[in-house]
């Protein structure tokens, strides 16, 4: 998606990078967004950009590129769920919550198996079904003149096909009938606790990153206990300065003398009507 289409087979973001924009893309179980900002000029540049990846994208998808960005999505994996400390929890969570079938039953970015079984004909058919207008909705937001905005909008996205807008998949609300757990002692050598109730509320699924007592971890309210710190010494009125070793002294005895005994440099730099840096610095104007 970020490697180029038919009129422009160049890195996605070459054209934003010289104008200072930025472009990305996020996913989760219901959506795929991407994303370009731009200033307000170049608003057109954006929605071409998005047109062409929209409606040419295939023409330009070969082998190498699916290869070169399988292998990025997996070293993502790696980076955020596989390598990382109680990373895999919540791939854990979401899998012990819905049963196998259920399109939340496994994680966006997919098994390192799912990864290297996709083809490119695999590819190219769920672009065919999802990528499409009927699918999409384009926001823009900003610095814009409305009128404009929709013509351009409509210039770019309402000369091809709109395609079919593709079937919503049905699945059954699942129902935890017990608690259920998971427990990994790879996840990280402290204890880590998630725990989620999904459409159950009376019952549970947990995944533990330690070994829990001889039954789950029973979730009760925690209450938070606060040691008062010892008083501290009284300090001059003034918090920017320095302390001398005698106010330093001072503090330590915490004997109760008046604050105007307390002496610091910043204080003394005060006293003189001539700062310090045009005193000594012959450069500055006096």
């Amino acid at each position: 998606m970020f490697q180029g289409s038919q009129h422009f087979d160049n890195e996605y973001f070459t054209p934003f990078e010289p104008v200072g924009g930025v472009v990305n893309g996020t996913t989760n179980q219901d959506r795929t967004n991407f994303f370009e900002r731009v200033p307000s000029n170049y608003l057109e540049l954006a929605l071409w950009m998005e047109s062409d990846r929209m409606f040419h994208l295939l023409p330009a998808l070969t082998q190498a590129k699916l290869d070169n960005q399988r292998d990025v999505v997996k070293n993502e994996r790696r980076q955020r769920y596989e390598n990382v400390p109680y990373g895999m929890a919540w791939v854990y969570l979401y899998q012990t919550l819905y049963p196998k079938g259920h399109p939340y039953h496994e994680p966006v970015i997919g098994s390192h198996a799912d990864l290297s079984a996709a083809t490119l004909s695999d590819v190219k058919a769920f672009f065919h079904e999802y990528y499409v207008p009927a699918n999409a909705v384009v926001t823009v937001v900003g610095d814009f003149e409305p009128e404009s905005a929709k013509a351009l909008v409509k210039k770019y996205f309402g000369v091809e096909p709109g395609g079919k807008r593709a079937d919503v998949p049905k699945a059954a609300l699942p129902k935890l009938e017990h608690d259920l757990g998971v427990l990994d002692r790879a996840l990280a050598g402290q204890p880590w606790l998630a725990v989620s109730s999904g459409s159950t509320p009376t019952k549970r699924a947990w995944i533990c990153g330690a070994p829990p007592a001889t039954r789950p971890p029973r979730i009760t309210s925690a209450s938070i206990t606060r040691r008062t710190p010892r008083a501290l010494p009284a300090r001059c009125s003034t918090s920017r300065h320095r302390w001398t070793t005698r106010c330093r002294a001072w503090a330590a005895k915490r004997r109760p003398r008046p604050v105007t005994g307390a002496r610091c440099r910043w204080r003394r730099a005060r006293r003189s009507s001539t700062p310090w840096s045009r005193k000594h610095s012959p450069t500055l104007p006096r």
